[in-house]
């Protein structure tokens, strides 16, 4: 692999013990991914600031007394609990989660990162756009930045995030790549009726489908209306994500990087949905019986209602 004078430098310890140790992450993830460089990156959403235990706690101790900053602007995803209102999760509950937890977060906003606490950042204004290079770990996330806003990430999990977003870098290979992005299967869902596509239930589903058919590959779907909104769409990145392990899918004439419905057509693998998937579907989906409800929760961020200006600390 190339690696710039400055890289080189780096993995020497020229610029400390903490940034050495980023190099030399990123360095080993751009081998095995069997990258012939680095590219650079303009930002960065981190995982690693959900605590989970003690290696969480030290590897940040560690970045902070050794004076690491972040390279590019770098948002933080959900934390365990909530900095601004700490009486939601008290210490009471499990003390020694709560305090690394609060911890951790401070220690991540000390070094610089932006303290969004969102697991959707694309919810919020000033992010990548299209063609940007980005290293991102939140799964949903990934999958949005990839397929909806055609930015370029990998699924950057938790340290090697971090590692991106100190050094300004990433493995250039993967999704990256132009060969990495192209769709690798052709789902149809033009034969359901219009009514369904059209509701606001359909993209949860249809995402919930396409993550169990696709399992990691990359999808393009034919037949989703050119009217769905970006909650639709933010649906189906979470949902086949979640169901799969889908990192990015293409809408046919809907997404900026679908291939055209011929190129589509020749994919060796096709699957044409019907409604029976969708009630299998729907039923995967539903745990509950009918009968009267006991309550009624609106989860945060992604109730498509609350305000997409806001930085509420919420997963």
């Amino acid at each position: 692999m190339q690696l710039e004078a400055a890289d080189r430098a780096r993995l020497d310890g020229a610029e400390g013990p903490a940034m050495k140790l980023a190099m030399q992450l990123v360095a080993k993830a751009a081998d095995i991914l069997g990258a012939e460089e680095l590219a650079p990156i303009s930002f960065a959403h981190l995982d690693s600031c959900f605590y989970t235990g003690q290696v969480h706690l030290d590897f940040a101790r560690f970045l902070k007394a050794n004076k690491a900053r972040f390279a590019v602007p770098t948002w933080s995803n959900n934390g365990v609990v909530s900095l601004e209102q700490p009486e939601l999760k008290p210490e009471s509950d499990n003390g020694e989660t709560v305090r690394g937890a609060r911890e951790l977060m401070q220690l991540y906003a000390e070094l610089g990162a932006v303290p969004t606490w969102t697991c959707a950042p694309y919810q919020l204004p000033g992010g990548p756009g299209f063609g940007d290079h980005i290293a991102v770990g939140e799964s949903n996330a990934v999958a949005y930045y990839n397929s909806v806003l055609g930015a370029r990430t990998n699924k950057y999990g938790g340290y090697l995030d971090v590692a991106c977003a100190l050094i300004g870098k990433a493995p250039h290979a993967g999704l990256h790549l132009d060969k990495g992005r192209k769709a690798e299967l052709h789902i149809s869902i033009l034969d359901l009726p219009e009514r369904l596509r059209q509701s606001s239930l359909f993209p949860h589903l249809l995402g919930h489908v396409v993550g169990r058919i696709s399992g990691r590959l990359r999808p393009a779907i034919s037949g989703i209306p050119k009217t769905v909104a970006r909650d639709g769409l933010k649906a189906i990145s979470s949902a086949a994500a979640a169901s799969g392990g889908v990192e990015m899918w293409h809408g046919i004439s809907v997404t900026p990087e679908a291939p055209s419905p011929e190129d589509a057509s020749e994919l060796a693998k096709q699957y044409v949905l019907e409604l029976p998937d969708f009630w299998r579907a729907q039923q995967d989906l539903t745990s509950a019986a009918d009968g009267p409800l006991d309550c009624v929760a609106l989860g945060t961020p992604h109730f498509p209602r609350a305000s997409s200006s806001s930085r509420a600390e919420s997963g």
